[in-house]
Formats: C-alpha cells, sequence, structure tokens
C-alpha cells in the first residue's frame, strides 16, 4: 500500500508499506521478508514512474528506510522521495544519507538475499 507523507519534503513524498505489520528495523528482518521487501521496491517505482517521470527516467530519486532508532513509527515502511535534487532542506537530506540513520532498498534487498541463501 502507498500513499503521501502527511509532511512532504520533495514533490513526491510517499511512504509505501506491507499490509501485515513487520516491524521498522530493515537490516535487522530476516529471510522471509525478502518477497515483502521486494514488493515494496516495485510499488515504489511504480509510484515515481506514475507521478514523477522525469525523475524515474532519470534516476532522481531515493527508496530508503529509516533505521532504529531513528525512527518515529514502529511498523516497516519505504520512504519514496522524488525528484531527489529538489530537496532544499538540510535536515532532510542529511537524515537519509547519513549510513547510520538509514539505508537504501537495494541494501537491504542485498542483504536478504545473501541471508536467505
Amino acid at each position: 500500500m502507498a500513499f503521501r507523507n502527511i509532511k512532504p519534503y520533495a514533490p513526491l513524498a510517499a511512504l509505501v508499506i506491507p499490509k501485515r505489520f513487520v516491524e521498522q528495523d530493515p537490516m535487522g528482518l530476516g529471510a522471509e521478508h525478502l518477497e515483502t521487501v521486494s514488493r515494496m521496491r516495485e510499488i515504489g517505482l511504480a509510484v515515481i514512474a506514475r507521478d514523477q517521470p522525469v525523475a524515474s527516467g532519470a534516476r532522481d530519486f531515493w527508496l530508503k528506510f529509516h533505521k532504529p532508532p531513528h525512527i518515529s513509527v514502529e511498523h516497516l515502511h519505504l520512504h519514496v522521495i522524488a525528484p531527489v535534487s529538489t530537496i532544499s532542506k538540510w535536515d532532510t537530506i542529511v537524515r537519509f544519507c547519513d549510513e547510520g540513520l538509514a539505508c537504501d532498498v537495494l541494501d537491504v534487498l542485498a542483504r536478504l538475499r545473501t541471508i536467505g541463501g
């Protein structure tokens, strides 16, 4: 499921969440979450392609998770942000670029594929 963020920081600021509760700990997820995270990425990419096609084509977007304890809600949610080049709020850039605070969906998927065998 995808919906717009109530506090947008880019022309497209959306969230993708799974239908069932999964704890917001993207780097602590088990191999059983590979399909869920893959689907979340697919939905995020589709939202970007639909709502920000230029950013999609230019790969000017982020698909990122916040890492605990730097979270405001306990359920897994993927931030869909585009175009990244339009973000002017410095703290938003820092929060999403600091590897201690956030991680890219592709890094989470790579880890899940590794532990899944």
